[in-house]
């Protein structure tokens, strides 16, 4: 039986040999010494693989990830932006988890919660792939698949600062694409509540065509904006629509009190918005989960927000033949155009009854 959860550390010679090459000015930077740090710096040794990935991706994945060097290097990069607007511990310490399939508008979740992050310190994996030193070369040979090659090492780094900051007593907000096999990753109940963290998790209630044809908007907007760098990504359709089933999953048996549910507004710039589910249940949170759900994939079928599924999808092409997008891009985009038609189809078949 192979043990997901078991990791390793790194070695203090690794931390020295690394230590001669950086200038001491950015070592300052750093929120706590460096042996400190390494106390946090842990990888797992037999790093879950979704069996969605394909034997020649997953086998990629694994050679792609870090030599311990090179990801101690990550880490400091990655932590000295984490702390870097001066958070303060608390005394009473807050776990905000944000819950959601890829492309449900997280990040604009994000920063209705936690302005300008000056209240929580905000662990994402997708944040800390661009600080790796080999992020262009990367994404240069298979951008499609930038988010899976640096994907194992980004949730290592994420589990290291969490612990980092939850030892520490800093409020918390982690982001979670929930998966089927794993869970929320990244959060564990148990240990939260033995470092004395208040649990609250806020919900994004988004259909699955809205954030499935997001995750292409959004990843053509940043190769159009930035040139495809930074955290540009295209999530695989497979991991999106896992997250999407395990978000009710994740939620059964949670306590109602801790959910606070959010839809998103037809005008992507106004922030999400609060629906109230105080004295709810916990059965009646997953209906109106559901309800929203399927509101939300109604309108954009239809049209009657500020954007329709086939004006996004037109833009979308237009983009991707601009800059002769890989087949496989148009695959998946094909596929999710598929489940549109299916939707009208639905749609049309009840209205005419």
């Amino acid at each position: 039986m192979i043990d997901y959860n078991e990791t390793r550390g790194i070695s203090k010679e690794t931390l020295n040999e690394l230590l001669q090459e950086l200038n001491p000015d950015f070592i300052k930077k750093l929120p706590d010494t460096p042996q400190e740090i390494l106390k946090f710096a842990r990888r797992r040794v037999n790093p879950y693989i979704s069996d969605n990935i394909s034997e020649i991706l997953a086998k990629q994945m694994l050679e792609t990830r870090q030599t311990d060097k090179e990801y101690l290097l990550t880490l400091f990069k990655a932590i000295t932006i984490t702390f870097a607007n001066g958070q303060e511990p608390s005394k009473n310490p807050v776990a905000a988890v944000l819950v959601s399939q890829t492309g449900a508008g997280k990040t604009s979740l994000r920063e209705l919660i936690n302005p300008q992050n000056q209240v929580y310190i905000v662990i994402n994996p997708d944040l800390y792939k661009k600080f790796r030193s080999d992020a262009e070369e990367i994404r240069g040979k298979d951008r499609t698949h930038f988010g899976a090659l640096t994907g194992i090492d980004s949730y290592d780094h994420a589990a290291n600062i969490r612990n980092y900051a939850m030892q520490n007593g800093y409020n918390i907000l982690i982001e979670v694409a929930p998966s089927l096999q794993q869970g929320l990753i990244g959060v564990d109940e148990k240990e939260l509540e033995e470092h004395g963290y208040k649990l609250d998790l806020h919900v994004m209630a988004v259909g699955d065509l809205v954030s499935a044809i997001s995750i292409h908007h959004r990843y053509e907007t940043a190769i159009f904006v930035y040139n495809g760098k930074g955290d540009t990504k295209l999530t695989d359709l497979h991991r999106h629509d896992e997250s999407y089933l395990a978000v009710s999953e994740c939620l059964e048996g949670m306590d109602p009190e801790r959910i606070s549910l959010y839809i998103r507004s037809k005008n992507i710039a106004i922030p999400p918005k609060k629906i109230q589910t105080e004295g709810k249940t916990m059965t009646e949170i997953l209906n109106m989960l559901q309800r929203e759900r399927s509101a939300s994939n109604y309108a954009y079928v239809v049209g009657s927000g500020e954007t329709s599924f086939i004006s996004d999808y037109q833009d979308i092409l237009q983009l991707m033949k601009k800059r002769n997008a890989p087949q496989e891009e148009y695959e998946q985009l094909n596929n999710i155009y598929g489940r549109y038609v299916h939707y009208k189809s639905q749609i049309k078949s009840v209205e005419e009854r």
